[in-house]
């Protein structure tokens, strides 16, 4: 499990961190001050599926987290992360051969146990990686929780949070991704959920 997380670039033969709370990072080290940890690195050749996780994981479950729970840890974030991958990406299968090829590598395949006589364990539904996304699955996901947010937990989202929802939007619409962003439907979305806000500025 991730219990620290964020954004960075290598540069200058060095990592330089680019979305960093000082305050979560005390606090961990406080919380396992003489464990033993592993740090890994994971290099995002793509820069669309960075602006992705860039906005996902640091901006919008964080927002949301703080929303529900208080609090925006990364620990909070990752079980908020899972709840949303069981609501908007949960896929009925009726056999192992369902799973789309791209989904396999980390996928977690629910069963369901029917006894007629004798047991029968039958998949159900599978819940795919978010790491397994094509950019587009992701873009779907990502609008998907954003409305959720917006319609039915009612999450009042700042300033910065929303310039950074349409930051990343017309970032996707430029490579063609966020086709769900594009035209009409982004006017609308904004003029509907931000307008009066956005008066303001």
């Amino acid at each position: 499990m991730t219990l620290l997380q964020w954004d960075a670039e290598i540069a200058n033969n060095k990592i330089e961190h680019r979305t960093y709370s000082t305050e979560l990072a005390k606090k961990f080290y406080a919380d396992n001050n003489g464990k033993s940890a592993v740090v890994s690195v994971e290099i995002i050749e793509d820069k669309v599926r960075h602006h992705q996780h860039k906005f996902y994981r640091g901006i919008l479950l964080p927002a949301i987290s703080k929303h529900l729970n208080g609090v925006s840890d990364t620990s909070s974030c990752n079980e908020l992360h899972e709840q949303m991958k069981r609501q908007f990406c949960s896929i009925k299968i009726k056999e192992l051969s369902d799973v789309l090829e791209h989904h396999t590598r980390n996928t977690i395949v629910c069963v369901e146990t029917i006894r007629h006589g004798e047991v029968q364990i039958i998949p159900d539904y599978y819940i795919p990686s978010t790491g397994d996304f094509t950019k587009i699955e992701m873009a779907d996901f990502i609008n998907e929780v954003w409305m959720f947010a917006c319609t039915e937990l009612d999450v009042g989202f700042d300033h910065n949070t929303v310039k950074s929802y349409n930051d990343y939007i017309d970032t996707m619409a430029v490579h063609n991704v966020a086709t769900v962003f594009s035209g009409k439907q982004v006017a609308d979305s904004r003029d509907r959920l931000f307008g009066a806000q956005n008066d303001k500025d």
